[in-house]
């Protein structure tokens, strides 16, 4: 997503400007990444090819040793890119970790966490 131009240097009078700067704030306060919402013990492939992990929200604890495992993968093979203990983490975590074959997340053990995944 590029920046928005600031309005000191906008020519008001120019109407075709002006929409394009309004649309240009509009995306840029309204835009939300593609993200998905887990909440059981499970694994789900998230997206194919390339992209990057923004961010993993803990909205809720998990009990009795649940742990997320993230690959950089179309399934569950390999070294995770990311272990996260949902039992101590909570909240929104920022990774902006690429990956490039696909993003697979694999919740195990205990009470599955309430997790919110977001990446493009």
């Amino acid at each position: 997503m590029s920046k928005v131009a600031s309005p000191a240097n906008l020519d008001l009078t120019n109407t075709r400007a002006f929409k394009t700067w309004l649309y240009s704030m509009w995306q840029s306060i309204f835009y939300v990444a593609p993200h998905v919402h887990v909440s059981t013990i499970s694994t789900k492939t998230l997206k194919s090819g390339k992209g990057t992990i923004k961010s993993i929200c803990v909205n809720i604890k998990s009990t009795g040793g649940s742990v997320c495992n993230v690959y950089d993968a179309l399934s569950v093979t390999g070294t995770p890119i990311i272990t996260l203990n949902t039992d101590t983490n909570y909240g929104e975590i920022t990774y902006n970790l690429e990956f490039n074959t696909g993003l697979t997340v694999d919740i195990v053990g205990g009470t599955a966490a309430d997790l919110l995944f977001v990446f493009n």
